[in-house]
């Protein structure tokens, strides 16, 4: 089994474009862009779009309406 992976190396993971679009995204298209940028070259099928998905909500300023 593979160690547990603190969550500024789940981030690391991303290209800084593709982590800037997700901050920018609605939540609810979240998922299915991870999804699709999971099929890349560049991430080989090596992205958990359940925890990148949690973590992008938790990086989110409160300002933007995703929790109150």
């Amino acid at each position: 089994m593979e160690p547990k992976k603190e969550k500024h190396e789940v981030l690391e993971l991303l290209e800084p474009d593709d982590l800037a679009l997700l901050l920018r995204t609605e939540p609810a298209s979240i998922p299915g862009i991870i999804m699709r940028l999971n099929h890349a070259p560049r991430y080989r099928n090596s992205l958990n779009a359940v925890v990148i998905t949690a973590l992008i909500l938790r990086e989110r300023p409160m300002s933007e309406g995703t929790a109150k």
